[in-house]
C-alpha cells in the first residue's frame, strides 16, 4: 500500500510527502525494488540528485543484474545536466526486445543533445521514429517531447505533450513536474498545459 501511495504522491507532484512515505515503505521491506526505484525518482525529480544516486548505488548492490538501473542512473545524470556521465552510464548494450529499449534510445539522444553531438542525437531521433508501429502512442508523444525540448524545439514539445494529455495519459502530472521541461517553465503556453494536465489528473483520480 505505501509503495502505491508513494507513486500516487509522485504523480501529484508532492515529492516531500512521497519521499517520506517511500522511506517508511523501505523500513517495512528493505529490499523492495519498487520502493527504492520510486524513492530515487522522487528525489531526482525534486532536484536531490546526490541522494537519488545514493539510492541507485544501493540498488546496484541489491539487484546487480537489473538493466533498468543504468537507465535510472543515466536519467538522473541527465536531469542534473551532467551529460558526459549520462552518456558513459548509458553505454550498456540493451536487447532491442527489452521493454526499456526505447527509453534507452531516448536517453542516449538527450545526452547527445546536451553534449552538442547533433549527429548522434538525430540518429537516436530517427531510430525512435522508425519504431513508431510498435509504439504505445502516449509513450511516443512523451519521447518526442523530450527529444524536442533537448534541442529547444518548444513548439514540437508542447504539441506532443498536448497530444498526450488529450489521450488522458495517467501520470502526466508527474511528467510535467519533471526537470526535463525546466527550460520552459515560464512559457505561458506551458503554464496553460500544466493547468490542463492538473485538471486531467483530478478527472483520472
Amino acid at each position: 500500500y505505501l509503495v502505491t501511495y508513494g507513486l500516487f504522491l509522485i504523480a501529484a507532484g508532492r515529492f516531500p510527502q512521497a519521499i517520506q512515505v517511500l522511506e517508511k515503505a523501505l523500513e517495512i521491506d528493505p529490499i523492495s525494488f519498487l520502493a527504492h526505484a520510486y524513492l530515487a525518482e522522487a528525489l531526482a525529480t525534486s532536484g536531490d540528485f546526490d541522494p537519488a544516486l545514493m539510492v541507485i548505488a544501493k540498488m546496484e548492490k541489491l539487484f546487480p543484474e537489473n538493466v533498468f538501473l543504468s537507465l535510472m542512473k543515466g536519467n538522473t545524470y541527465l536531469m542534473q545536466g551532467n551529460f558526459q556521465k549520462a552518456r558513459q552510464t548509458l553505454k550498456r548494450r540493451i536487447d532491442m526486445e527489452a521493454p526499456i529499449f526505447k527509453d534507452y534510445v531516448v536517453a542516449r539522444g538527450l545526452a547527445a543533445a546536451g553534449l552538442g553531438d547533433n549527429e548522434r542525437y538525430f540518429k537516436c531521433k530517427k531510430r525512435i521514429e522508425g519504431m513508431v508501429p510498435d509504439y504505445p502512442q502516449s509513450d511516443l508523444n512523451i519521447h518526442r517531447a523530450m527529444l524536442a525540448v533537448a534541442v529547444n524545439d518548444v513548439d514540437s514539445m508542447l504539441d506532443n505533450l498536448n497530444q498526450a494529455v488529450e489521450k488522458h495519459l495517467p501520470g502526466m502530472v508527474f511528467v510535467v513536474n519533471h526537470p526535463y521541461w525546466k527550460k520552459i517553465y515560464q512559457d505561458e503556453r506551458y503554464k496553460a498545459l500544466v493547468d490542463k494536465i492538473q485538471m486531467k489528473g483530478r478527472e483520472i483520480n
